[in-house]
């Protein structure tokens, strides 16, 4: 039996050919199903099934003759997991194996791929996320950190063991809004700012269990993005009710966060409210220029946001049309169209399970009904999308023509929603059965696009050509594919992934084309035109001149525009935003063209106060400063123009001027007195920055009247530390409006200097202790401003 043994094990040997899976003694049964994807094979490892009556003296013994190594005995089975040397390929050593009479199969060990369903205790109630096809897009991703998602809720239980993981904290060397290093976010509640968003309601821990609980853990349940970081945005109060100045406090800050440093690519807001408010939607639209998608429940009411409008979701729709915003409703366990949630076929974008949610709350786990747990849904979606690709993550528009291309198509919903549609996960993270919109610009009287396939939507991977045809008397010159060039050549071909806008361009066959500074792509020529986005938001608009008289969407490279922001009725221009980044408010503007560019000029609804009527000063500075959230007034409607203002609240007005925030520090005078805590922040900050020195006795005076040769001096020094100003000496002009006050002398040569003399101040100042009304303040304050940001600086 021995000699036989070794017969064999030679005659194997000898035995060659190729193998690319496994083989058996026994014929395979051979099926009609299309292949699969190939197996992800162990490298130099065999399952190997034997006879009963091969024992394990000749198993052995046969394994070593072959090279092999035993892994693992699986005697109830009669097989063995082996290691093979890599001298030859594993096909090949498998098909050798499978060719003596006592192997009854060997087969390459392999890794298969399933459906990723996490460990999660109460996973099983969680019937959106399969309807939704997470487990299937957790198999690309299960989410990451470097993602972070705003909750603009009531805060989150960032104690919550099943959210704790995924809670956004603040760098080493964080101070923005006064907060410190570790802080989870930033509320405001009731006007009064803070560093700890801890949720008192549980709305917002809800959400952000939808979000981003951790998932895998064994614990409670699983977010959509299994893996995030969320940063709380506390504006809601502990009785559900919320100030739309908080609101946009916290917006203002997720801007500034992401100006910092933070990778904050989302913002969910579940709230709604009837009201229109301006700054709520330049705060929204300050969002989207920061690159930041805002998703907002369409509401709870049962209502046609169509004809009674929900904000924030309605600034997605006509007439503001914010391009960073879906208006998300709810669906049921069977793909129902909720019964009491918002709706609206051209304001409501998506919808996502909302009904019977299983989610997070505030020390444990419960079932939510909600359009905001809907938003959460496409919120924990954006960020499993972002997480894709975390070299080159897609921007903005990408991620919100994907969440809205990508969704089921259900009947429920095609007349309650923009797209019928509902989020589909495993389609949005792999980009497939998506259907994706193509717009194209051209001036008709100069040319045509020829679209083929002519479509309105494309699915995604389709390729589409573009011809471009030009009228008599012009000739075609280039591409501009979503602002930027594309080509020279009269065919483009887009693969379509995503929506895109495509423009043409054509001149006079008389024109020749003018140098510019940025070449197209492919190409050893430059572009003639650059195509010029003009937008605006709602309570105004911008006229728009070029200097050689042309018009259309198309400038010619090196051609000076002239942009004039109009406000509206009742309305205030408040600055332009170019390509991203804030300019001032210098009406009119004027911008060279060298490249493509996109305006923002942004606009609020002109306050109105009880004791301040319209004509004379300072009603115009009191108009400008409120528009812009510097000065709030009081609770009654009154501004009190005509009140001494106090150090404090000056420390507060300067403070929220230049956009500092409060800093988290010790506050070295000894009198807070009555004043509350925000006002003695402000005090610290200033202090801070040197700006505010306070008396010898270690007092601030924080309910001391403010003179007006204090104003000016305070005003002066933060235009200086902010940069707007330099400090100027001495002048005779400024020593004989303050004869004896040398103290001052400086500050207000800089004042003079760059703004002019301060308001009522002619050739004396009479006495220098002249305490500064609210009112003056009022004037004062704009008139420095305003000499720094109406001045056109763009090069």
């Amino acid at each position: 039996m021995r000699l036989l043994r070794v017969v064999l094990i030679c005659w194997c040997l000898a035995f060659s050919g190729s193998l690319s899976a496994g083989y058996s003694t026994e014929q395979q049964q051979v099926g009609a199903a299309a292949p699969g994807p190939a197996p992800q094979l162990v490298a130099g490892q065999l399952l190997l099934g034997f006879l009963p009556w091969f024992d394990d003296t000749a198993r052995d013994q046969l394994i070593a003759a072959l090279g092999g190594v035993t892994l693992a005995a699986y005697d109830r089975l009669d097989a063995r997991l082996i290691q093979v040397a890599g001298r030859q390929p594993l096909g090949e050593m498998a098909r050798a194996f499978a060719a003596f009479p006592g192997v009854r199969y060997a087969e390459p060990n392999s890794v298969v791929q399933v459906q990723a369903i996490p460990n999660d205790q109460f996973y099983p109630d969680q019937w959106a996320l399969p309807k939704i096809s997470a487990p299937t897009a957790w198999e690309t991703t299960t989410g990451s950190r470097e993602i972070v998602v705003g909750v603009v809720d009531s805060g989150i239980d960032y104690t919550h063991p099943d959210l704790a993981a995924n809670i956004w904290s603040a760098p080493t060397g964080w101070t923005l809004g006064g907060c410190a290093a570790g802080s989870h976010g930033y509320r405001m509640i009731g006007g009064v700012s803070g560093c700890d968003p801890q949720d008192d309601l549980g709305v917002g821990t809800a959400v952000a269990g939808v979000i981003g609980a951790v998932g895998n853990n064994s614990l409670g349940i699983s977010g959509v993005s299994q893996q995030v970081s969320l940063m709380a945005l506390k504006c809601v109060d502990a009785n559900g009710y919320l100030q739309l100045t908080d609101a946009i406090a916290v917006l203002d800050y997720a801007v500034a966060a992401k100006a910092a440093g933070v990778n904050l690519r989302v913002l969910s807001v579940g709230w709604t409210t009837e009201t229109f408010s301006t700054p709520l939607r330049d705060a929204v639209a300050a969002a989207g220029a920061a690159d930041i998608l805002v998703v907002a429940a369409a509401g709870d009411a049962s209502n046609d946001n169509d004809h009674n409008r929900q904000y924030p979701a309605n600034f997605g729709a006509s007439p503001d049309n914010l391009t960073n915003v879906i208006a998300v409703t709810a669906t049921t366990i069977d793909d129902g169209f909720g019964r009491s949630v918002g709706y609206g076929r051209t304001t409501v974008h998506l919808a996502a399970p909302g009904e019977n949610i299983r989610t997070t709350t505030r020390g444990g786990y419960g079932w939510l009904s909600s359009s905001n747990l809907a938003a959460a849904h496409v919120s924990g979606a954006a960020a499993l999308l972002l997480a894709t690709n975390l070299t080159t993550p897609p921007p903005l528009a990408v991620v919100r023509a994907r969440l809205l291309a990508c969704g089921d198509p259900l009947e429920s919903l095609q007349l309650y929603t923009t797209t019928g549609r509902r989020l589909n996960v495993a389609r949005l993270v792999g980009n497939a059965a998506c259907d994706y919109t193509l717009t194209t610009i051209v001036e008709p009287s100069r040319g045509q696009i020829i679209v083929t396939p002519a479509a309105p939507t494309y699915a995604s991977g389709t390729v589409v050509t573009l011809t471009a045809t030009a009228q008599s008397g012009y000739r075609f010159v280039g591409w501009f594919l979503d602002t930027v060039a594309a080509g020279t050549a009269p065919t483009l071909s887009i693969t379509m992934t995503s929506d895109h806008t495509v423009a043409a361009e054509f001149v006079a066959i008389t024109s020749s084309p003018t140098p510019s500074s940025s070449p197209t792509p492919g190409s050893s020529s430059v572009p003639s035109k650059y195509p010029l986005t003009l937008l605006t938001s709602s309570g105004g608009r911008i006229n728009a001149t070029a200097a050689n008289g042309e018009s259309g969407p198309f400038v010619s490279a090196g051609t000076v525009m002239t942009l004039t922001a109009i406000p509206g009725n009742n309305a205030v221009f408040t600055g332009w935003t170019i390509d991203g980044t804030f300019q001032g408010w210098a009406s009119p503007l004027t911008i060279t063209m060298h490249a493509p560019h996109t305006v923002l000029a942004t606009f609020a609804t002109r306050p109105t106060f009880r004791d301040l009527p319209p004509g004379p000063p300072p009603y115009d500075a009191v108009s400008e400063l409120a528009a812009r959230r510097i000065l709030l007034g009081y609770g009654d409607g009154n501004v009190g123009v005509n009140d001494t203002i106090l150090r404090a609240q000056m420390a507060a007005l300067i403070v929220r001027t230049m956009g500092w925030g409060e800093v988290t520090v010790p506050n070295p005078f000894i009198d807070q007195a009555e004043v509350d805590a925000g006002l003695w922040r402000a005090v610290a900050t200033l202090a801070h920055y040197g700006i505010a020195k306070g008396y010898g006795d270690g007092r601030f005076g924080t309910r001391d009247p403010v003179l007006q040769v204090q104003t000016v001096a305070f005003i002066s020094r933060a235009m200086v530390y902010a940069g707007y100003w330099e400090m100027q000496p001495a002048t005779p002009q400024a020593v004989a409006l303050l004869p004896g006050v040398a103290a001052h002398h400086e500050d207000l040569a800089t004042y003079i200097h760059y703004a002019g003399l301060p308001p009522t101040v002619t050739t004396t100042w009479g006495s220098w202790s002249n305490p500064a009304t609210r009112g003056w303040f009022a004037q004062t304050l704009w008139q420095a401003l305003d000499s720094y940001h109406r001045v056109d600086r763009v090069p």
